[in-house]
């Protein structure tokens, strides 16, 4: 059986508690349940009148601010949008029109009469909508003819583990209307699209055009940005069930004081969220680090916080990079902000600067004082510097 997204081979495996065979492509990941239990549109809809979708519902609403919260700020101001299978609910075309962008919807199964066909639109929004597709293909290239030039396709769905033992525990397949199941391949070639673009705005900076040289910067850092933004939302959806688990293994080590537990959960949490800005700002910052792209970067950065700390970034990645005024001026803009994110980041990158290079002593104090990077901090540079 080839895969109906690549045309590769796919082998199958089974499930033995419900007799349910699966095929899983060898090269792009693609799975899929067997025909057989895909279901035909009546039976479908049977299954989706039982779903509690109340658009006065709190936490139906907060579902897809999260979404919109996340798209929204990465496509502009469109001016139209297109919510495909949108279900029963309209809600979604509704706080989009509360956004100012004017929002048709359509579903095969309760809005047929909506016709999109001679329609373009500047944004097209799917959410959990392809698990349910027999040819998710043919749908996403539909949806790209639906689309302007220039136009943001914005699906939502969730990835499977790409392990069968994990896949068999995973409850979204068991929803027998989710037939077909995606992974995060794409981030992988994401960001090696990130590492090709950056490479080419710094081997050939001499020959680009500033406006060039501006659109690979921009490219380059907006992917390694959606990929953390991917990352860190995936995170969020599950921050209350790894609180809980961190929560009960800590109480297996006899710490009474409930206050406490919270307070050491709530740390590990923000530390590996800290970490995680970290590999991708890193990522991002290495892609383009150069002396001679220092000026474009500078000029990408004036109103973005997250392009502010990359250029800052890219700078302490050389010798001469720590300009205490202009670090102290950029921790005070993000103390400003009352984010306390950024301040952290920057704080990790100035400390990991004193450990490759050799900084006077006296500039050092002086920084860490000036961004509050404590003693222990102070002696781990000492330390790791006495160690080189």
């Amino acid at each position: 059986m080839l895969c109906s997204i690549c045309h590769h081979e796919m082998h199958s495996f089974c499930d033995a508690k419900t007799a349910i065979c699966y095929y899983q492509c060898s090269h792009c990941d693609f799975l899929c349940k067997s025909a057989e239990h895909h279901q035909d549109l009546n039976t479908q809809k049977s299954r989706y009148t039982l779903h509690q979708n109340d658009e006065n519902n709190a936490g139906y609403q907060a579902y897809f601010q999260r979404f919109l919260d996340f798209v929204l700020p990465l496509v502009g101001n469109p001016k139209n949008a297109l919510d495909f299978g949108c279900g029963a609910s309209t809600l979604l075309a509704k706080m989009l029109k509360e956004n100012g962008i004017p929002c048709d919807y359509y579903d095969p199964l309760f809005h047929p009469q909506n016709t999109i066909e001679n329609k373009k639109y500047q944004l097209i929004v799917s959410t959990e909508v392809f698990e349910h597709l027999h040819q998710p293909k043919e749908v996403f290239d539909y949806l790209l003819q639906r689309l302007e030039k220039g136009g943001y396709l914005a699906l939502q769905t969730q990835f499977h583990p790409n392990d069968i033992q994990a896949f068999f525990s995973w409850y979204y397949h068991q929803d027998p209307t989710h037939i077909v199941f995606f992974t995060n391949l794409q981030v992988a070639l994401s960001i090696k699209l990130m590492e090709i673009i950056g490479q080419i705005t710094k081997n050939y900076y001499g020959s680009l055009a500033k406006q060039d040289k501006k659109i690979l910067l921009t490219e380059t850092c907006n992917l390694g940005l959606r990929n953390l933004n991917f990352f860190i939302r995936q995170f969020s959806e599950y921050r209350d069930l790894l609180e809980k688990e961190i929560h009960d293994k800590i109480e297996k080590k006899n710490i009474v004081s409930k206050i406490e537990i919270e307070t050491v959960s709530k740390r590990i949490i923000f530390n590996f969220a800290e970490m995680i800005c970290i590999v991708f700002i890193k990522k991002i910052s290495s892609n383009i680090a150069s002396k001679n792209l220092f000026e474009d970067i500078e000029n990408l950065a004036l109103n973005n916080e997250a392009m502010k700390l990359i250029h800052m970034v890219t700078k302490l990645d050389f010798s001469n990079g720590l300009n205490g005024e202009n670090i102290n001026s950029l921790y005070k803009s993000f103390s400003n902000e009352k984010n306390i994110i950024p301040q952290e980041l920057l704080k990790h990158f100035v400390v990991e600067h004193m450990y490759k290079f050799d900084i006077d002593y006296k500039k050092k104090q002086e920084i860490c004082a000036k961004l509050s990077i404590g003693t222990s901090k102070q002696k781990n540079i000492l330390i790791n510097k006495a160690k080189d």
